[in-house]
């Protein structure tokens, strides 16, 4: 329960202290992982509630004084000292566990000597986790509550007592297992009762040895999970009594001892040795032997244990200069090595280098294996990190070369011969861009110019049939890059994209118009599928470049044929999702491409082929069509009711269509149809294309007599002025304030001849002239 004290109360408090520390607050959250909750100082002194006094933690933020935590230290709660600098505890009314973790192990021995000794003041007989070197004797058992020293004829009794604890006696019990001798004692016997195959009484000091479990101390998992004791704590937890008779009684051990301990790079550090042995044997204890008997309380201590453990190791690492040297520089001469018999290009052969013999390709293919999965598992380890640390720790990955390491080895590999090194890549960048996109694309930038750069490698396996959902991981790495959302950097930003759409777009379009793959052959990985789905978030989340990139590449036509496979829903669902999403933008030019090639008018062939069938494709343009009626996308609304109602005109099965033709009576009612654009005759024209091309055919002297003959009225300028505003209005509001009047409306006709183009201003008339001289004959055309 938060205790409030008014600010005299918190000045005398921290007048009685000597001085502040900092330390970082911790919480659990329901997930099992640990929060920051924020960094500052603590400080503790006494107060008094008419009671008594007790002694308060408070820690208040560094950044603005707020108050992060305010707790009392009560007798009845069970703190516990992890390692050297953290003290954690559950809240008793609230049930939250909370963790401290200080700076300075001085600091921290000194706040934990302040809780010990106000629990001892209060006269309750609490653990002091520090005082396990003591000898133990049978004190602590005559006053009752503790435990007798293990012998045959007593099993049962210890086994009752430890499993059957109260809470006034489980600090006591604890106190008894952390006296030197204990678990040795117990240990020892074991080793005599395993010896004469005694099973029940084997059973018993499993059941023993679960309840120390049981007892959720970290301060007893230390000791049991130690080295000394590792190996005894999983001979005794083989004898489990609900085995099924016949059981082995040695698996554990026998899996434990042939695990072998590969150190790609001398890691030179004990204590990281230390806490990755003992992660190892704590994630095989809870997931393994005791998975069925470990109450949710005990699982999120020795998962807590994981975490700090964890934070210890990848800290330490990133802090370990000769370390990551060591590694980098074994990682960057492997990573584009290739094994003589995969050499066949002259390319790869040339990057490769040499030819090795059998042997030695067989010994870098295991050591390059092993450092990317080493690596694969550190950035997995990051993700439990803190920001600031996990920050810290990429920016040092990336300043020794993690995506060149990366770009090397994908540039030589093939996801047919080495699949695992893609889904290891795969799942390392995904890592890093979960924390920082810009860290890719930064570096991406810096290689624009290399053929085989990281980026082109992924895009182009992303369309290809890479299988077992390896396409939908790289098609999330380069959402997350191209997500516009997450560019900080204007520069970087106008420089990725357009190296992405000059360079790298044109490999997903191209997949529309090649073969698919066959109806048994049906995957989400299919390459169409794919090219959809990326195109699909292109249009969502850029602006023109991605407009004039539809349009002068004509994607649209391409995309609507992929709704005629047969048997690949999901490829004719994504080609509809793309076209739904073009349509959204609501952009004059897209819509007007649509109906000039035809677009809608392939989609209501398909849905009146389909017929009465309802299936996945008619649902599919059913949505569609309901998605242009809300719209209102004026445009389409008068296309599929002027031409295309016979094809729906005998769907009654849902209201959708009915609908449309209501919406468009009622745009029609009310002034008609404000983007009216010509639709295609039988050529592919619009009466807009065949007046254009008339225009630019006609001679210069009929134009000027057509000029000189007629003037525009003042109706027409206002016209001009309104349409001209609207343009103006629109341009604006375009992304990146990107100039859509350079881009191509309409594909034209091929050009009939060259000429040079001049203009100048219109005499007493205003204006702009223009003219056109041809280069061949010298005939001259204005406007």
């Amino acid at each position: 329960q938060q205790l409030l004290f008014s600010a005299a109360e918190r000045q005398r408090m921290a007048e009685a202290e000597e001085g502040s520390r900092r330390v970082k607050v911790y919480q659990l959250n329901d997930g099992g992982q640990w929060d920051d909750k924020g960094t500052g100082q603590i400080c503790h002194g006494t107060a008094d509630d008419g009671d008594g006094e007790f002694i308060i933690l408070t820690v208040m933020c560094e950044d603005n004084g707020e108050i992060l935590l305010e707790h009392r230290v009560e007798d009845s709660i069970g703190y516990q000292r992890q390692g050297d600098t953290i003290i954690t505890w559950c809240e008793e009314n609230t049930n939250i566990d909370l963790a401290l973790s200080f700076q300075d192990m001085s600091h921290c021995t000194e706040v934990w000597d302040q809780i010990m000794a106000a629990q001892a003041k209060s006269g309750d007989n609490m653990s002091n986790q520090d005082d396990s070197n003591r000898e133990y004797n049978d004190h602590d058992y005559n006053d009752g509550g503790g435990l007798p020293f293990p012998e045959l004829s007593n099993l049962n009794e210890v086994c009752g007592r430890i499993n059957n604890h109260s809470i006034a006696t489980k600090d006591t019990i604890v106190n008894c297992l952390l006296a030197e001798g204990y678990l040795a004692k117990l240990f020892e016997l074991f080793d005599s009762i395993e010896d004469l195959e005694q099973l029940e009484d084997a059973c018993v000091v499993f059941n023993i040895v679960k309840g120390i479990f049981m007892l959720n101390d970290l301060a007893v998992f230390e000791l049991v999970l130690s080295d000394p004791h590792i190996l005894k704590t999983i001979a005794c937890l083989e004898y489990d009594p609900a085995l099924p008779e016949g059981s082995s009684y040695t698996r554990h051990r026998d899996f434990l001892k042939s695990a072998d301990f590969q150190e790609v790079v001398p890691l030179r550090d004990e204590e990281i040795v230390s806490k990755v042995h003992q992660n190892y044997r704590i994630t095989y204890i809870k997931d393994v032997i005791l998975l069925r008997y470990l109450d949710d309380q005990t699982m999120s201590t020795l998962s807590q244990m994981l975490f700090f453990n964890n934070v210890t190791i990848v800290s330490r690492l990133s802090e370990n200069t000769e370390f990551l040297k060591d590694f980098f520089q074994n990682i960057h001469e492997l990573a584009s090595y290739v094994p003589s018999s995969e050499k066949k290009s002259s390319y790869i052969a040339q990057i490769a280098g040499k030819k090795g013999g059998a042997e030695q390709d067989e010994e870098k293919m295991a050591t390059r294996k092993s450092l990317f999965k080493f690596l694969q598992e550190l950035c997995g380890l990051a993700k439990t990190l803190q920001i600031p640390m996990r920050e810290s720790f990429y920016n040092k990955l990336n300043e020794y070369g993690l995506f060149r390491a990366i770009e090397d080895a994908l540039a030589v590999s093939s996801p047919q011969t080495q699949f695992w090194l893609w889904l290891v890549a795969a799942d390392i960048l995904t890592n890093v861009l979960n924390h920082d996109p810009g860290l890719l694309r930064a570096y991406s930038v810096t290689r624009l110019s290399v053929p085989n750069s990281l980026l082109s490698c992924l895009v182009e396996k992303v369309v290809q049939p890479v299988g077992s959902g390896l396409a939908d991981q790289i098609a999330q790495i380069l959402r997350m890059v191209l997500d516009p959302d997450s560019m900080q950097s204007a520069d970087n930003k106008d420089t990725f994209l357009d190296h992405f759409y000059s360079r790298q777009i044109s490999k997903i379009t191209a997949v529309l118009v090649s073969s698919a793959p066959s109806r048994t052959a049906w995957t989400q990985d299919s390459p169409q599928y794919q090219a959809c789905e990326l195109l699909s978030f292109c249009v969502h989340s850029h602006g023109y470049r991605i407009k004039q990139f539809l349009l002068s590449n004509d994607v649209m036509s391409k995309a609507v044929k992929l709704i005629r496979l047969k048997g690949q829903a999901n490829v004719v669902c994504a080609a509809i999702r793309f076209i739904r999403t073009c349509i959204g933008l609501k952009d004059e030019m897209i819509l007007r491409r649509m109906l000039t090639k035809k677009v809608v008018a392939e989609i209501m062939d398909v849905f009146a082929e389909n017929g009465s069938r309802y299936n996945l494709l008619n649902s599919a343009i059913i949505e569609l069509v309901h998605f242009i009626r809300q719209e209102n996308i004026k445009t389409l609304c008068k296309e599929l009711v002027t031409r295309h109602s016979s094809k729906f005109d005998s769907v009654q099965y849902v209201q959708t269509f009915k609908d449309l033709k209501m919406k468009h009576e009622q745009n029609q009612e009310q002034g008609g149809d404000e983007q009216e654009f010509d639709s295609p005759g039988e050529d592919g024209k619009t009466s807009e294309d065949v007046s254009e091309y008339q225009y630019f055919n006609q001679d210069s002297d009929e134009e000027d007599s057509k000029t000189e003959s007629s003037s525009p009225d003042k109706s027409d300028r206002e016209a001009f002025e309104r349409a001209a505003e609207a343009a103006r209005q629109k341009r604006k509001a375009e992304e990146n304030d990107g100039d859509l009047l350079g881009m191509v409306k309409r594909k034209r006709e091929p050009p009939v001849s060259a000429g040079v183009i001049s203009s100048g201003p219109v005499p007493n008339k205003g204006g702009i002239t223009f003219e056109l001289k041809n280069s061949a004959n010298g005939k001259k055309r204005k406007t």
